[in-house]
């Protein structure tokens, strides 16, 4: 497990330590002292491709 004691910002490096390059599954939140795995913090966009997948089942839904 990591704990090089390297202090750093997990969410500018995206849970990997700068010091020793330990990648950190969880995070806690530092107002509610609650865990959770660090990559849920991220809240991507949906790609253009997932868009027109989705209004080509709009207009051509599947049989079945």
């Amino acid at each position: 497990m990591g704990g090089c004691g390297t202090l750093w910002n997990t969410f500018w490096t995206g849970g990997v330590c700068p010091g020793c390059g330990y990648r950190w599954e969880i995070t806690a939140c530092l107002s509610c002292k609650q865990f959770s795995l660090h990559e849920h913090w991220y809240h991507w966009p949906e790609s253009s491709t997932q868009d027109r997948e989705r209004e080509r089942e709009v207009e051509y839904p599947s049989s079945g």
